[in-house]
């Protein structure tokens, strides 16, 4: 026979066991991925993610079954420790960086680890945001987010959102520019992305054909499609 009582009792502990894990989830109003996901985000395969969950790099939570799930936040913050290191990038700006603050490069509050890895004598192909999407031009960093720091005491108070600066200087005009399609980067920025580590040939790549595209006046440009955009409001 069937003992009831027994079997009723361990359905409430596995009940338990569900509402406590759905207590953790909810809890910090966490976004979670699960292994195939953000092994994607991170362009990794899934055996590297359950490497690095067995030496500690990363620390998923488990469900009932055993499922990993990963905060969006920590697979952010190992993107950034990824990208940290390389002398050659893409630095993501907002499409109106020509006419707002192009003396200087900026970073969101969320991407501090990627600021401060800037340094002189790196180099950053520019793609700006919609509604250009191109990468338009290349510039040389010149100094750290202290110096920024220094030079832009007001930026946080004028973009809260993006309060870390480096000096930098263009080594090429505005050009025409690419697509990420067409330059070869097989990457698509999402909302919070930033920086991209590019290896040397592909921005060497990248660069030559920028030279040889004749120069482009993106600020004019930009001037013009917030007039149209104005008037198709009114």
């Amino acid at each position: 026979m069937v003992d009831i009582s027994k079997l009723i009792e361990g359905m409430e502990e596995r009940l338990q066991a569900v509402e406590q894990k759905l207590e953790l989830l909810t809890e910090n109003r966490e976004i979670y991925l699960t292994l195939d996901v953000a092994a994607k985000e991170l362009g990794k395969s899934e055996l590297t993610i359950r490497r690095w969950v067995q030496e500690g790099k990363v620390n998923p939570v488990l469900t009932p079954r055993g499922r990993m799930l990963f905060t969006l936040r920590q697979i952010n913050e190992l993107s950034d420790e990824l990208q940290v290191g390389s002398s050659y990038g893409l630095k993501i700006l907002y499409a109106d960086w020509p006419r707002k603050a192009p003396e200087r490069i900026a970073f969101p509050k969320k991407r501090y680890n990627i600021a401060k890895s800037m340094q002189p004598g790196m180099l950053c192909l520019i793609y700006l945001a919609h509604p250009i999407k191109r990468v338009v031009t290349v510039t040389e960093i010149t100094g750290t987010i202290e110096e920024g720091a220094l030079k832009w005491p007001n930026q946080e108070q004028e973009y809260p959102r993006w309060p870390y600066v480096v000096p930098h200087k263009q080594i090429v005009g505005f050009k025409e520019g690419l697509t990420l399609k067409e330059a070869g980067i097989d990457f698509r920025p999402r909302p919070g992305d930033t920086y991209l580590q590019l290896d040397k040939e592909t921005f060497d790549r990248v660069v030559n054909t920028l030279k040889e595209q004749p120069d482009y006046d993106w600020p004019k440009w930009l001037e013009m499609y917030g007039n149209y955009c104005d008037l198709n409001q009114q």
